[in-house]
């Protein structure tokens, strides 16, 4: 990531050799909306791991990131706090708004819809509920197309392949991150028995092996999970923000919205009656069900933590549970320690 922060860092800087003429070109504000969004698309992806959860009662004094805004890669910088961090993300996607065009030509480069869906993204990581509702409904009113998942045919090993319809930007996540193929490897049974009759997603998404289930449901091309952004994760965004903010019908329209594309027509029953904890709970075991593999869990983890979910997580290797409770340290991965050496940074604290 902070490779894809020093391009965009470096074509932001050639832009300002333009004349004022030239700067008023449409390609012009499409390649700095382009640079500012990936920039803030890298940064946000660097926070979720390497940061703490952010809580806007502490992140003045918590570590963000080094946030280079320019192609210089000689001068020392200091981490900055994670409001900084988070200012900068913020401030990047406002700029980059203003600058895309509605839709790309293709959905590999980034968008006016793009900037909205990820501004919904990061507040409501940040717990601003308003303003990822908001922006959620910018985004919607541009695009909000939705695969209807009776017209995607299960033969297939990857069923999605081609069937991208509701991607609003396509990115992938770093392969080596999940190894979902290789022998071994598997889903969560607590999360398989999630998925009731009638629900699309079980047989989509998943497939039997060595007696669990695999993954294969993911919107991308190869092997490499889909991690860019979608109408459905939208959906979710804006039935969780509306939920919060105690507009609890509109918040059922929403998740109904997306859930009668996912189940068999004679098997769906619009979701009614539901409100306060248990109808944030219901969308949160959706957005879980929905949005698996796509690099989100670890982030909507830390920040329902925060919120005081108490989501502690486990792993037994060779007999021995392994815990990682709410509040850990540990939530912050450690920096590598070659950058550590190389740059003099500041590691993350465990104790």
């Amino acid at each position: 990531p902070y490779q894809q922060v020093l391009f965009a860092n470096i074509v932001l800087a050639e832009l300002e050799n333009f004349s004022e003429e030239e700067k008023q070109a449409t390609d012009w504000k499409e390649l700095k909306g382009a640079a500012l969004f990936y920039r803030a698309y890298a940064y946000f992806g660097l926070a979720r791991a390497f940061c703490l959860p952010y809580d806007r009662t502490t992140a003045e004094g918590e570590l963000g990131l080094v946030l280079r805004t320019s192609p210089d890669i000689d001068s020392p910088l200091p981490r900055a706090n994670l409001e900084e961090t988070f200012d900068r993300i913020l401030n990047d996607l406002t700029a980059s708004r203003e600058l895309l065009a509605d839709l790309p030509a293709v959905n590999t480069r980034p968008s006016k819809a793009a900037a909205y869906a990820m501004l919904s993204r990061v507040y409501l990581y940040q717990g601003d509920f308003a303003g990822s509702l908001e922006n959620a409904e910018l985004a919607l009113g541009i695009f909000s197309t939705l695969i209807d998942y009776n017209s995607v045919d299960p033969s297939p090993s990857r069923p999605f392949v081609g069937n991208f319809g509701e991607v609003i930007y396509y990115s992938e996540v770093f392969s080596q991150l999940f190894y979902f193929y290789f022998s071994g490897s598997a889903i969560s049974p607590d999360l398989i028995d999630q998925y009731g009759d009638g629900d699309l997603r079980k047989e989509l998404y998943y497939y039997p092996r060595d007696g669990f289930m695999a993954y294969r449901g993911q919107y991308s091309y190869l092997v490499n999970p889909f991690g860019g952004l979608a109408v459905d994760e939208l959906l979710l965004n804006k039935a969780e923000a509306e939920a919060r903010l105690g507009e609890e019908s509109e918040a059922l329209n929403s998740l109904n919205q997306l859930l009668e594309k996912r189940f068999i027509p004679e098997s769906f029953e619009p979701l009614s009656g539901l409100n306060g904890e248990e109808l944030i709970n219901t969308i949160l075991v959706e957005r879980r069900k929905e949005l698996v593999l796509r690099g989100i869990r670890w982030g909507d983890i830390k920040r329902l933590n925060v919120l005081g979910a108490d989501i502690t997580l486990k792993r037994t290797i060779n007999g021995e549970e392994i815990l990682l409770p709410a509040g850990d340290l540990r939530f912050a991965l450690p920096i590598p320690q070659k950058e550590i050496g190389r740059s003099g940074i500041q590691q993350n604290r465990y104790e």
